[in-house]
């Protein structure tokens, strides 16, 4: 079993490079540099097709057999880094949810005050800014 031992030592190489962009997406998303997340995910998204071409070709290697006792302890470390990756992966959906939350709440508070807005029309009498042309419009 060489060759299913060298993909999980591969596993786990491509599964520390896809924690160390998580903690990255994580740093950005507290730092709200929003930015820096489309590359990110690009990222993110190369290294899970990856990850999960080594297990198509591990489970196949193995055919279902159970990883040989010799492999055991790598094999768990596989485990505790792919269950770190779940759940860095899960508190940054969090942390994006409540960063897209805050946008939307901002961006309705701007919206509504630019409605109730009073402007002063060309008769000198205040209006309502909402009450002019629609945006787009000339």
């Amino acid at each position: 079993m060489p060759e299913v031992a060298s993909l999980i030592e591969q596993e786990i190489a491509v599964i520390g490079d896809f924690l160390r962009i998580l903690k990255e997406e994580q740093e950005r998303l507290v730092a709200a540099d929003s930015d820096a997340l489309p590359p990110l995910a690009e990222q993110k998204a190369r290294l899970a097709d990856t990850l999960q071409a080594l297990k198509d070709k591990r489970t196949r290697l193995t055919q279902g057999n159970p990883i040989p006792q010799a492999l055991m302890s790598r094999w768990q470390e596989l485990r505790r880094l792919a269950r770190e990756a779940g759940s860095l992966n899960a508190l940054n959906g969090k942390l994006l949810g409540e960063r897209i939350s805050r946008n939307q709440v901002a961006l309705q508070i701007l919206l509504e005050s630019t409605s109730q807005a009073t402007v002063y029309g060309p008769d000198g009498q205040t209006q309502s800014a909402g009450s002019g042309r629609p945006l787009g419009s000339a």
